[in-house]
Formats: structure tokens, sequence, C-alpha cells
């Protein structure tokens, strides 16, 4: 998703590779989470990749899935607790404006009426 958020507009074959990229990637990760972030093998063989002399259980990588959503739950709640609502006046400058308008529309309705002087009984 982050390479279709920056991809330009009018990005032609940019956005095209974009595209292309973003569904590779998201087959892949569909992939890894049906079936091979649960494999033994291919974890141990990714943290010898990585450096990491760590050989998975079955115990282990069934429990992924759970400490990944824990782990994304409590960023997100992190990152909400940082949001704020912008301070707004109670009228923002365009609602002032139309009001202010609209009162003077009707002032200059009622002085141009001849029973604005007279009042209503005749």
């Amino acid at each position: 998703m982050v390479s279709l958020g920056t991809a330009p507009h009018d990005g032609g074959l940019v956005l095209l590779l974009c595209c292309l990229a973003n569904r590779i990637l998201s087959g892949m990760a569909e992939g890894m989470a049906s079936g091979a972030a649960y494999d033994l093998i291919f974890m141990t063989r990714v943290a010898s990749l990585v450096g990491v002399d760590f050989h998975f259980t079955q115990d282990w990588t069934l429990r992924f899935p759970i400490y990944l959503t824990l782990v994304n739950g409590i960023a997100a709640f992190i990152l909400s607790i940082g949001l704020r609502e912008p301070v707004r006046s109670a009228f923002s400058s365009r609602s002032a404006a139309l009001i202010t308008e609209s009162s003077n529309c009707r002032r200059r309705a009622s002085e141009s009426s001849p029973q604005s002087s007279a009042g209503w009984a005749s």
C-alpha cells in the first residue's frame, strides 16, 4: 500500500510499476500469512540469513499472528492517543461571512419595503 500511496497521479509507467510492485508484494504477504509463516524450516532459514542462530518450534511459529496482532494493536493505540482535534472558533470565517451577508440582505430588504416604516396596520 505504501507503493500506491506514494505513486504519482499522472505517473504513467511509474504508476504502472507501483501497481505491479503492490500486487507482487501483497501476493507474497498473502502466501506468508497462509502457511509460510508457520513453516519451521522457512523461519529458521530466514533467521540464519539475517545472522540469528535460532531454531523455531511449532509452538513459537503458531503464536506469531497473535504476537503481531498484539503489537499492531498497541502501536495503533499509542498513535491514536497522540491525535488531537484542531482548536476552532464557534464559527469559521466563511460561516461568519455568510451570516453577516444574510443579515445585511434582510436589513436592505426591510429598508426598501414601504411597509417597514408604516408597520403592518393600515
